[in-house]
């Protein structure tokens, strides 16, 4: 949690490239997760758009019910 920009990436790992930043204030829909080689989890975008890492953001509601993706 903080007033910082947080990466949405085109996959779940670190190895994809940034689509965008997140702003502090930005709301984002996610309908899956994914966990990458590193252990770290990776929330869906419902959109489509990309790929942000749990740790980065803040969420509201239970992430852990999301379906686990194959990626």
């Amino acid at each position: 949690e903080g007033n910082f920009k947080a990466n949405l990436r085109q996959g779940p790992s670190l190895g994809f490239p940034i689509v965008r930043q997140l702003s502090p204030e930005e709301t984002l829909i996610v309908d899956g997760q994914a966990v990458d080689a590193d252990g770290f989890t990776w929330l869906r975008a419902a959109d489509g758009s990309g790929w942000a890492r749990s740790d980065k953001i803040r969420f509201i509601g239970e992430c852990g019910i999301l379906p686990a993706l194959d990626t």
